[in-house]
């Protein structure tokens, strides 16, 4: 058995890991507000970027 997957996720070049441990698996549902505000700041990291 390996690391756990947010370890691996850790090791991905320019990657983002977060870990809600209170959330289940349907945690678009459960944190549909939080969850669109983590999104809007990648796209927004991700244009920036891009120029």
């Amino acid at each position: 058995m390996g690391p756990p997957p947010a370890a691996r996720a850790r090791t991905l070049r320019d990657s983002t890991v977060e870990v809600w441990p209170e959330a289940s698996h349907a945690i678009n549902g459960e944190y549909p507000e939080r969850l669109a505000e983590r999104v809007h700041a990648f796209l927004d990291g991700v244009e920036n970027r891009q120029g």
